[in-house]
């Protein structure tokens, strides 16, 4: 009797009762099973490859940002030096634990010591990325074969989400996508232990990842208490249906306890603790946004698109596995914010669905190509391929549309000048810098943004050309207008750009600028 059968009732198909760590027709032969270890490797190294080179290309073009590159380098620069994670873009001295949980960017610290620039993060967030290829991949081609699994590996590394959080400079979400690929392979395979050891340092991510530990700890419970039902292992005949296995049990369940009580203490204690305000400064996203904010209307209309983008990727299969379950907690928190940015498919706020999503599509695909009805079974078979062209398809509205084009990979020359004006400024002084110029300094000087209503700056580099955040062009050169007629020197100027040294210090930006408003309101949405 073959293994994949059972004593009760008709054979069932091989593909109802597999072993997961095998493609689905059975044992390959030697060249296929190279091919199914190989490739998710392959795979997951071109994805950092392509990751790293549009990341450190966008750098060199002037596309990065002081919000939020730079006040992540300051971060990590400040762990690099045994101090604490200091923001001064956020405000001179700032503490970041005041504003996001993330000491997990720790880890950077080592690295950063040695190469101390603004595209080492670049770098890293492609490497971590790039590595959460690996477990879909490697997941993929176990249930898929050789052929359906790199398609769909090849879809996840295009996926829109991912794309967003590449493009945005860098974020701490970066370390989320890998730990929750790891996490949730290891859950549908059946390794419910790795499932919660992959699981448990995302509370050191971001604070809201807490509840979406407490999500994963259910299932895990829930997969440990019906392991005769997601069992993957060899039959048993039926006298001895598998067991519960007590201890992921418990442990699902404290995984679950242990997500709710780290949220609930780092937005309850940590944050207003080292909070200027004493409180959790995002609470007000959820009771009033900008005063520009759209209408219902607008607001369903993009949460909507999102929705419809996020259900695309895996053709609707993701929705067929409670592994879905663990994007609710992220898209809960989004689309209940008053903020704009949130709602939408531009930013970095679906990066970590991706791999929920590719996953929970993995972990329902045995159960479609199993389905009673021929047109279940017919369109688990495409699936495949159908990600992976929505993907291709989508690469056109999304940042990966930059790659094929010469002119993104084409010197820039006025990145050229940047660097030039960059090193008129002396190492260490503080400068404040036009947003997009504030990664070129952060690594050798005290960078806070231009103009910053709270700084009356020594030394200012800016761009006369291009601006918009927090201030426009011509609010920004208006203000240098005001420095220069307040005694500071320009002792740098090319391709648009400029440098001044102010001695003693220039005055504040004018309090009435719109410009200050707009930071006020600008710098508070991340």
């Amino acid at each position: 009797m073959s293994e994949y059968t059972t004593t009760v009732g008709p054979p069932l198909p091989s593909r109802v009762r597999h072993d997961p760590r095998r493609p689905e027709r059975g044992a390959p032969a030697a060249p296929a099973r190279f091919a199914s270890r190989a490739l998710p490797w392959l795979v997951a190294g071109c994805a950092c490859a392509l990751y790293a080179a549009h990341g450190v290309r966008r750098q060199h073009r002037l596309e990065t940002t002081g919000f939020d590159l730079g006040i992540f380098e300051q971060v990590v620069r400040s762990y690099a030096h045994g101090r604490a994670p200091v923001a001064d873009l956020k405000g001179a001295g700032y503490n970041v634990f005041g504003d996001h949980f993330h000491p997990i960017l720790a880890l950077l610290a080592p690295v950063y010591r040695i190469f101390p620039a603004a595209e080492t993060l670049l770098v890293a967030q492609a490497l971590l990325v790039g590595l959460s290829v690996l477990p879909v991949t490697r997941a993929a081609v176990r249930r898929c074969g050789v052929a359906g699994g790199t398609a769909l590996g090849v879809a996840y590394a295009l996926s829109w989400g991912l794309q967003s959080l590449l493009r945005f400079d860098f974020h701490e979400v970066a370390f989320a996508v890998p730990l929750l690929a790891f996490a949730l392979a290891a859950l549908i395979e059946g390794r419910l232990r790795a499932a919660v050891a992959w699981s448990v340092p995302l509370v050191l991510v971001k604070e809201d990842l807490g509840v979406t530990v407490a999500v994963v700890g259910l299932l895990v419970a829930h997969r440990a208490a019906h392991a005769h039902s997601h069992s993957h292992s060899h039959a048993h005949s039926h006298s001895h249906s598998p067991e519960p296995d007590r201890a992921a049990v418990r442990y699902g369940f404290a995984l679950a306890g242990f997500g709710l009580v780290v949220a609930a203490l780092v937005v309850g204690v940590v944050l207003p603790a080292a909070n200027p305000d004493g409180g959790y400064p995002y609470w007000d996203s959820f009771t009033g946004g900008p005063a520009d904010t759209p209408g219902p209307g607008a607001r369903v209309e993009q949460q909507l698109h999102t929705v419809w983008l996020l259900l695309l990727v895996t053709g609707g299969a993701a929705l067929c596995s409670p592994v879905a379950l663990v994007a609710l907690p992220t898209l809960g928190w989004r689309f209940l914010s008053d903020v704009p940015l949130h709602w939408g498919t531009h930013f970095h706020y679906s990066a970590t669905l991706m791999p929920v999503l590719f996953l929970a599509l993995l972990d329902a695909w045995p159960r479609l190509r199993a389905a009673r009805r021929w047109v279940v079974r017919g369109h688990a078979r495409v699936l495949p391929v159908g990600c992976l062209l929505v993907a291709v398809l989508l690469v056109r509205d999304f940042p990966f549309r930059e790659l094929p084009h010469a002119a993104f990979w084409r010197g820039d020359p006025r990145y050229a000048a940047a660097r030039r004006m960059v090193d008129l400024v002396p190492e260490g002084v503080p400068v404040s810098a036009t947003n997009h110029l504030v990664p070129q300094l952060t690594s050798r000087n005290v960078v806070s943004l231009l103009p910053d209503p709270r700084i009356r700056p020594r030394w200012v580099v800016a761009d006369t050309w291009v601006a918009g955040f927090p201030v426009s062009v011509a609010e920004q050169n208006a203000y240098l207008g005001r420095l220069l007629a307040a005694g500071c020197e320009q002792v740098g100027a090319e391709l648009g750009f400029v440098v001044l040294r102010c001695d003693p210090p220039g005055p504040a930006p004018a309090a009435g600028i719109g410009g200050v408003r707009a930071y006020r309101a600008g710098t508070r949405v991340k």
